[in-house]
């Protein structure tokens, strides 16, 4: 009995130790509200796909804004998490950007380095996933060196 407890009790302690990433919320005018003081000021424009953190600016190149599809008729929703206080070492601080066009069956998910705005990684996956969820249904968009070598990033004064 002892030792069901024991194996119970550090099953459930993985579970309260799992990492979450912390919601952000996105104004009308591209502000993005949440993230930790040293990643302010920090907006995404819609309309040019340009994504701002602390002083950095990245406009999205064509290998990354097709995945917003026609980005002048908003056609799509668009949720943005973000972690800097999981361990370090293994990863660095990043905000994710997961767009769902209205007429599909698919999200997108592309993740940043905060810390330099760099691709870290994207993947496709169907919003209406079965039994067997994320792990059976993650595909990588594959960005090529071309593509990420498109993406400019400038410093912001």
């Amino acid at each position: 009995m002892r030792l069901t407890l024991i194996v119970l009790s550090i099953f459930y302690s993985s579970f309260l130790f799992a990492h979450k990433d912390t919601g952000v919320k996105i104004q009308d005018d591209g502000v993005l509200i949440g993230l930790p003081q040293k990643y302010e000021p920090a907006s995404f424009d819609r309309k040019s796909l340009t994504l701002q953190i602390a002083d950095k600016k990245l406009i999205m190149p064509e290998c990354l804004s097709k995945y917003f599809g026609d980005n002048s008729t908003f056609m799509y929703s668009l949720d943005i998490s973000s972690s800097w206080y999981h361990n370090l070492t293994r990863l660095p601080p990043y905000l994710n950007m997961t767009i769902t066009p209205d007429n599909q069956n698919i999200e997108y998910t592309i993740r940043f380095n905060m810390n330099t705005l760099e691709v870290m990684k994207g993947y496709s996956l169907p919003k209406k996933r079965g039994v067997q969820g994320v792990r059976y249904s993650l595909e990588p968009l594959g960005f090529t060196s071309e593509c990420l070598t498109s993406i400019k990033i400038v410093s912001v004064e």
